[in-house]
């Protein structure tokens, strides 16, 4: 039924004087309303008249009471696994007992009557499990109602009415497809261990024709079959848990879903059960490790949201975190294991570790076969730096990169030789277990592939050096030929210096190439203009000066032009 207030045409003078002492007209539309417009009057009521309802918990600051808490996570990664781990607690009540036995003494030393109220708290369960109540009652001894909900009618302990509430366990309904609760509750909660007398399905609908009469059966449908839920309760006496597969398949459209998670919310606050429902959804997670929460999802009506994911850095992990608590603190997130005989075990939230991007792992792998590789390579001999350079060359690591890589696993350097005729080594062994002679032999072999280099290569000249870095590094006094990574150095310096590479893959010569380290400044200065060139001055055969043929003005003179031409 839509309703909507009264078009500005069809507004009368009374209903100016109604909406004066309180009472508004609304028009609605063809449907179970015997009429088409009604008065409505706002109601009020003081605060000192409003009751308080305490906030308990099902599973201490996880699972509330009187609230829908919807489990959310991908597919197949164990969301029906955590709801029915907790239908079993429920159902043969071994974490009530647990519960009741460690605070015994607590309640009877300070006198404690309330019965199972649980206040919110700031600890969370460990890693035994959850502690899950098997029922829950005010200091009075009845149950919190709200004002207009009737309080359930007392029904006879066991009988048709089905098992009532003890401190052995609740019933349980969990609403699932037929086929799903042969192939998957029935198997899972049996090796679980739940009690198969308190847990009860709730499969399908029966329908009768009004008038043939005929039978036939159709699926569940929400919002449309929430009304069912009142005498489900009723017929299940002490209920505290009803457990939903997949919310979403139960609803027609996103709208439904909405509408259904706004019905069944209020559903769980009149009859004060916990009503725990999965859904599939991507997770996304912030910067810093929390869930992020969007305001314009399908699940903006819920209040209480949990988060299934699997662990990324610990391979069968998944954590259990919370997305939304509209109504406390949010609490610490859980993490747990599916074992092979098909049980939960609850572990301790690890702190999250953001997964690594695809070039992050080509990046590792890499850098793990660079050490593999630098590892083989060194051995347990002496090899000459020079060697391993080429080598890593070819296998596409740079030089620096295998310098960091032999900090890394361990590995040392040592000059043999001085000068010139000095080569670097590199060897993972101590100086005490290094002999004389296999330095000798990988200098030697490193002496003759230079050799063998230098006689295959074409002659050099010796202005073709390359580079200002070089003429620098060639100096008597330079300290840089005594350093291990020279190379490196004079190549960095030598881009500065003006070295460029061509298209063709060719390095042209240097533009300093042959010149005099005295003749740099003035190459500088003239290159920035600050130093203009002059010509050799001319004298005639009596020795007296002859200018350059135009005077500094610009102006020819002696009959000749500004460029020295005869006019």
């Amino acid at each position: 039924m839509i309703s909507r207030a009264p078009y500005f045409y069809e507004r009368t003078p009374n209903n100016d004087d109604a909406e004066l002492r309180g009472s508004f007209c609304v028009m609605h539309a063809e449907g179970p309303v015997p009429f088409n417009s009604t008065y409505d009057r706002p109601q009020f009521a003081p605060l000192s008249l409003c009751g308080e309802r305490p906030l308990r918990w099902l599973w201490q600051d996880r699972i509330p009471l009187g609230k829908l808490t919807l489990i959310e996570g991908p597919p197949a990664v164990g969301k029906l696994f955590v709801a029915l781990d907790i239908a079993t607690r429920v159902s043969n009540g071994d974490a009530a007992r647990e519960r009741s036995e460690s605070r015994g003494e607590s309640r009877a030393r300070e006198g404690d009557t309330v019965g199972d109220v649980v206040e919110p708290s700031e600890s969370a369960a460990g890693p035994a499990g959850p502690e899950i109540m098997a029922d829950s009652v005010p200091q009075n001894g009845k149950r919190h109602h709200s004002a207009t909900r009737p309080p359930l009618p007392p029904l006879p302990q066991g009988g048709s009415d089905g098992p009532a509430a003890t401190e052995c366990g609740a019933p349980v309904v969990v609403l699932c497809d037929s086929w799903q609760a042969q192939d998957m509750i029935a198997p899972r909660l049996r090796k679980l261990g739940a009690d198969p007398q308190r847990v009860v399905t709730f499969t399908h609908v029966s329908c009768t024709d009004t008038c043939q009469g005929h039978k036939h059966s159709r699926s569940i449908r929400l919002p449309l079959d929430t009304r069912m839920f009142e005498y489900i309760l009723l017929k299940h006496r002490g209920c505290r848990l009803i457990v939903i597969d997949d919310l979403e398949q139960y609803c027609e459209s996103p709208q439904e879903l909405r509408r259904a998670i706004r019905v069944l919310d209020e559903v769980a606050i009149y009859h004060d059960v916990a009503i725990v429902a999965t859904l599939q959804g991507n997770v996304r997670f912030a910067a810093d490790g929390t869930i992020r929460d969007a305001a314009r999802a399908d699940d903006r009506q819920a209040r209480c949201i949990w988060c299934v994911t699997p662990d990324p850095a610990h391979p069968g992990l998944l954590r259990l975190e919370p997305k939304r608590m509209a109504f406390c603190k949010q609490p610490e997130g859980i993490a747990f294991r599916i074992s092979d005989a098909g049980k939960i075990v609850w572990e301790p939230l690890p702190l999250y570790e953001k997964p690594p991007t695809e070039a992050a792992r080509r990046k590792k792998q890499e850098h793990a076969r660079m050490l593999t590789w630098l590892t083989d390579t060194l051995g347990t001999g002496v090899v000459p730096a020079e060697t391993i350079y080429d080598a890593g060359r070819e296998q596409g690591f740079s030089k620096n990169k295998l310098i960091a890589a032999r900090e890394e696993i361990g590995a040392r350097t040592f000059k043999h030789g001085f000068g010139d005729d000095g080569a670097w080594m590199w060897t993972r062994k101590p100086d005490s277990e290094v002999t004389d002679a296999e330095v000798e032999a990988a200098y030697l072999d490193l002496a003759d592939g230079a050799r063998a280099d230098a006689h295959h290569a074409p002659p050099v000249s010796r202005g073709e050096k390359t580079g200002a870095a070089k003429l620098v590094a060639e100096g008597p006094s330079s300290p840089l030929r005594n350093h291990e990574n020279f190379g490196v150095l004079s190549e960095k310096v030598g881009k500065s210096a003006g070295t460029h590479v061509s298209r063709a893959g060719r390095k042209p010569s240097n533009v300093f190439d042959g010149l005099d380290l005295s003749q740099l400044p003035d190459l500088a200065l003239k290159r920035s203009g600050l130093l203009r060139p002059t010509e050799p001055a001319a004298y005639d055969a009596a020795g007296e000066h002859v200018g350059n043929g135009h005077a500094g003005n610009g102006k020819p003179r002696n009959g000749y032009d500004r460029n020295g031409r005869l006019d």
